[in-house]
């Protein structure tokens, strides 16, 4: 007996560590999958609507790109859009946008400078714990040939990613 236990009981510690490094790695890995998938599709959902957006947003016609910014919400894991113009001020947005000083906050992660000192424009990705879940925040840069006019906030719900990593530890 004393054998059986000296040679099992590390065993199954060893087996133990194993399994949950496994699922810690495995969680990790599907979180990324989906952080970049939620990402993938804000900027598909921004450059499917660049024209439009570019057009009205440079005639000051704050209605049409609201409207636009509503069609890009009706996914129903999206949680508000908005538009913050080339200064960082707020634009337009959906009805459920959260209230917030977000193109203040998130225009400096998008307008970084470039290695010639010039502003540099770039998509920026962030996960943010909100008070219902954590959000997938995407910031897609907005412009054409004249240059950027602004950048377009896309805020998607993760708390079922969430769902899924708690189901993953439970199997």
């Amino acid at each position: 007996m004393r054998y059986v236990l000296r040679v099992m009981l590390p065993l199954l510690v060893f087996l133990g560590a194993i399994a949950w490094g496994g699922a810690t790695l495995m969680n990790a890995t599907i979180r990324r999958w989906f952080e970049r998938d939620v990402a993938l599709r804000a900027q598909l959902a921004v450059s499917g609507a660049q024209e439009g957006l570019v057009e009205h947003w440079r005639a000051g016609n704050r209605q049409r790109v609201g409207r636009l910014l509503d069609e890009m919400a009706r996914d129903e894991r999206v949680l508000g859009v908005g538009a913050c113009g080339a200064g960082a001020e707020p634009l337009a947005s959906t009805r459920d946008f959260p209230d917030g000083p977000w193109c203040r906050t998130i225009g400096a992660q998008v307008r970084a400078n470039g290695e010639d000192g010039r502003p540099a424009w770039r998509a920026w990705t962030e996960v943010r714990q909100l008070r219902g879940g954590p959000v997938h925040i995407a910031a897609v840069p907005v412009g054409d040939a004249a240059g950027p006019v602004g950048f377009v906030l896309v805020l998607h719900d993760m708390a079922y990613v969430a769902r899924r990593e708690q189901e993953t530890w439970q199997f």
